[in-house]
């Protein structure tokens, strides 16, 4: 009898236990997005990232026979553009400073004759929504310049939970201005991942208003015109930017770029027939870079799903189970134990037997 009673009380227990561990269970797998996503949907305090893109055939303008008296440009030159993003101090629960340093250079050539340009820009951002909160400042190696220009474009890295549907502004580095990114596409899929495609476009512009060393002044004779007075030639700059983007990380995986930029008289501009193209190239990722940002992409976008979908949905199983094993296991405790014919207690009280005195006497 006391072991039914014991066995009664241990099976009671594992009930209340269940009970328990599924109230739990479910009570996680309801707060979790909302405890767990937000710290998976931060861009982390120590970021270090390095892009390569290639350009096997630019044009490039000839700085030698432009100094020299003829301004021309070269055809066929293969280029690189290095960039190393890094997160720098102040770094804080909520914002970061991020580096990229760019660097330009000749693929066919070494030393200082390779660079072609080089820029370091520095810009202070909101971790969770990846929007500029600082100002900036870019600074141009090769001339020395500090700009502070405000910028509200994202840069580095779209908002988290990216959508076809949102209105966004990209930063564009050369031109030094926001321009709005217009959706394309969501066709592409890289190791499961589909990935959202825009588009970003900056118009003709010129950079001498804003940038003061975007010029060249040389003898008119230089530039295949007649005279010999100094005339000043602008620099002007257009791009074309396609980038595609996993949604969840709002990370950008490649970015294919046409940069275009021209030497000419301000008041022609573009249609100057005597501007000299300084460059024109249609770059993109090399495979080491694009296989490396897959990769982030795909851990940043891994982590979100789980603390977002996946793991909420398994615990929600595991404490649905748990809970309706713990009821059965209850109701079963809950049921009277069935007597068996014949097996009654035969030291009861009802069935002990009795003794007449003196019956064996008579």
């Amino acid at each position: 009898m006391k072991g039914m009673l014991g066995a009664r009380r241990t099976r009671r227990a594992i009930g209340f236990a269940s009970i328990a561990v599924a109230a739990a269970a479910i009570t996680t797998a309801i707060a979790l997005p909302t405890l767990l996503v937000p710290h998976f949907q931060r861009i982390p305090a120590d970021i270090r990232a390095d892009t390569l893109s290639v350009v096997d055939d630019a044009q490039l303008i000839d700085v030698t026979a432009t100094m020299a008296g003829r301004a021309r440009t070269e055809t066929g030159v293969p280029l690189r553009i290095s960039m190393l993003v890094s997160s720098i101090g102040p770094t804080t629960d909520r914002t970061v400073t991020m580096q990229g340093a760019t660097r330009m250079y000749r693929a066919d050539r070494t030393g200082a004759e390779a660079t072609v340009s080089a820029s370091v820009d520095k810009v202070t951002l909101d971790r969770y929504s990846s929007s500029p909160t600082g100002p900036p400042g870019l600074t141009s190696i090769t001339a020395g310049i500090v700009d502070t220009t405000p910028r509200r474009g994202f840069q580095y890295k779209l908002p988290f939970g990216t959508t076809d549907s949102g209105r966004y502004l990209m930063y564009d580095d050369v031109a030094r201005v926001d321009v709005p990114l217009t959706y394309v596409d969501g066709a592409r899929h890289e190791n499961g991942m589909r990935l959202l495609h825009f588009r970003s476009e900056v118009a003709p512009t010129n950079l001498f208003p804003r940038q003061p060393d975007m010029f060249l002044t040389l003898p008119a004779s230089y530039w295949g015109l007649p005279g010999d007075d100094e005339i000043q030639f602008d620099l002007h700059y257009s791009a074309q930017r396609d980038i595609w983007v996993e949604p969840q990380s709002g990370m950008i995986v490649e970015i294919r770029a046409h940069l275009h930029r021209e030497l000419a008289r301000r008041d022609l501009g573009p249609s100057d027939p005597a501007a000299v193209t300084t460059l024109d190239a249609h770059t993109r990722f090399d495979e080491q870079t694009l296989a490396e940002t897959l990769d982030l992409a795909r851990t940043a976008r891994t982590q979100i799903m789980w603390g977002r979908f996946y793991g909420p949905a398994v615990l929600g199983v595991v404490g649905a189970l748990t809970l309706l094993a713990g009821i059965l296991i209850l109701r079963r405790t809950a049921r009277p134990a069935r007597t068996v014919p014949g097996s009654e207690d035969p030291t009861g009280p009802d069935t002990a037997p009795r003794t007449q005195k003196g019956a064996d006497h008579e």
